[in-house]
């Protein structure tokens, strides 16, 4: 009986660490075609509704970017006429051990850039890096990059929680466990983006 709880832990804690399996981190973009301003026109932006979240996968597909800080991969969202106080929210997810190193640049309706927002702004939710911005009423555009002075780098994220493990059909273990993950910093990945109205405080 010992020998079959043993191999039920076993089962489950193995299990319970196996990592989703995500694309190669792409740490250079010197054989890609990168153009010195980010296309805004056409298929190759993608609009933002009030209260809607939308993923996107930043691969070899999508554009490449170079700008003063270097070459980035990069994703572009069209924003709605903002006549009333907006946040976007920003969330640069993994894909298995490759994690998109995000910057955020905010551009008028003409394609100028009105204010750049940096990785150091963004910080783990989870998992996740995030942040939030408010939009103000000149603001057309929102163009999500990679920061290349950052791709290569290793980051640790540790989460806890417990696993239920079945002994017998009538007993079950409860373990606690802490799960390191390490992910590498690159020009892919997966972002959301979420277009939500500010939050009112009630007095």
């Amino acid at each position: 009986m010992l020998i079959l709880r043993s191999a039920a832990l076993s089962v489950a804690l193995g299990m319970s660490a196996c990592a989703e399996q995500g694309p190669t981190p792409v740490v250079t973009l010197e054989d890609r075609q990168c153009v010195g301003d980010a296309e805004l026109v056409g298929g190759s932006i993608t609009p933002l509704v009030m209260g809607s979240t939308v993923e996107a996968v930043v691969d070899s597909t999508k554009g490449c970017w170079r700008s003063a800080v270097g070459s980035s991969s990069y994703v572009a969202f069209r924003l709605p006429d903002i006549t009333t106080p907006l946040i976007i929210k920003v969330r640069s997810e993994p894909v298995g051990g490759t994690l998109l190193v995000p910057r955020l640049v905010v551009l008028n309706a003409r394609g100028e850039a009105l204010r750049d927002v940096p990785r150091d702004a963004f910080l783990f939710h989870g998992s996740a890096l995030a942040v939030a911005i408010r939009l103000q009423s000149d603001d057309r555009y929102l163009v999500v990059a990679s920061d290349p002075a950052a791709v290569r780098q290793q980051v640790s994220y540790t989460s806890g929680g417990n696993l239920i493990v079945p002994i017998t059909p009538l007993h079950f273990a409860n373990i606690g466990r802490e799960t390191t993950a390490t992910y590498t910093l690159a020009h892919n990945g997966k972002v959301r983006v979420t277009l939500e109205a500010l939050p009112t405080i009630s007095r």
